[in-house]
C-alpha cells in the first residue's frame, strides 16, 4: 500500500460489523517465510460469489476493472540505456540488466519520466510454479484467474482461506474477502494468503 499509506505517518483503523468493496483494512496475518503473526494492510475488491481476474497485472471483479487510486504502481520496462542520464534514485528498480530496466512507478513518477524516455508496461506473462500461490489452478502473478469465489466455505475449501481458517469464528457463516494491495505487481494479497475471514479484520482505515 506504499504511495496510498505513506511510511512513518501514523493511521486510525476502526473496528465495523460490516466492510464494503473498496474500504482499505488492516487485517491479521502470517509471515509464510518466518511465520510469525503479523498486522498488513490491504484493500478489499470482492467478496464470496464474486469473479476474480488479473489481466496485465489489472485486477477485474466480474468483468469490470478494479479502478486504483493514481497512487498506485504498475511495472514498466524501459531500456536501461535511456536512463543512463537521468536521476533514478528515488524510483524503484524491480529488476535491471545492461540492456533493460523493470521500474515500479506511479501514476505521477510515469507521466514525469515518460517525457524524456519510452515506457511500455510489463506484466508477468509466463505460468510459475509459487507454492506460495493459494489457487493453484491459476499460478500466475499478472495473469490470475478466472476465480470464482465459493458462496459457502466449507472445511475442504479451507485451504483457500488464510491461515486455513484456524482463527475464524465460523468460517461457514461469516463474509470472506478478497484483498489486494494497491501495487497489484508488487503485492503479496489474496493471490497468495488466500481469502480473509471478515473476523480476521482489525479495523477500516478512517
Amino acid at each position: 500500500m506504499e504511495n496510498t499509506l505513506m511510511k512513518g505517518h501514523e493511521y486510525i483503523f476502526q473496528k465495523e460489523k460490516d466492510y464494503k468493496i473498496g474500504n482499505i483494512v488492516a487485517i491479521r496475518n502470517i509471515d509464510f517465510i518466518d511465520k510469525v503473526e503479523k498486522i498488513s494492510i490491504f484493500r478489499i475488491i470482492a467478496k464470496k460469489g464474486n469473479t476474480i481476474q488479473f489481466k496485465n497485472g489489472i485486477p477485474y471483479v466480474n468483468n469490470i476493472q478494479v479502478i486504483l487510486p493514481k497512487t498506485s504502481k504498475r511495472f514498466y520496462l524501459a531500456q536501461s540505456k535511456d536512463l543512463l542520464n537521468i536521476e533514478v534514485t528515488n524510483l524503484q528498480v524491480i529488476y535491471r540488466t545492461k540492456d533493460s530496466t523493470i521500474l515500479n512507478l506511479s501514476f505521477d513518477e510515469k507521466k514525469k519520466l515518460e517525457k524524456t524516455i519510452m515506457l511500455k508496461e510489463y506484466a508477468l506473462d509466463k505460468f510459475v510454479e509459487d507454492s506460495f500461490i493459494k489457487f493453484k489452478c491459476c499460478q500466475n502473478h499478472d495473469f490470475f484467474g478466472p476465480v470464482h469465489l465459493p458462496e459457502k466455505i466449507t472445511n475442504s475449501d479451507s485451504i483457500i482461506v488464510l491461515h486455513k481458517g484456524k482463527w475464524a469464528q465460523d468460517l461457514e457463516q461469516e463474509e470472506l474477502f478478497f484483498v489486494i494491495g494497491d501495487n497489484v505487481q508488487d503485492a503479496i494479497d489474496s493471490r497468495y494468503i488466500g481469502l480473509v475471514p471478515a473476523s480476521y479484520v482489525l479495523g477500516k482505515l478512517k
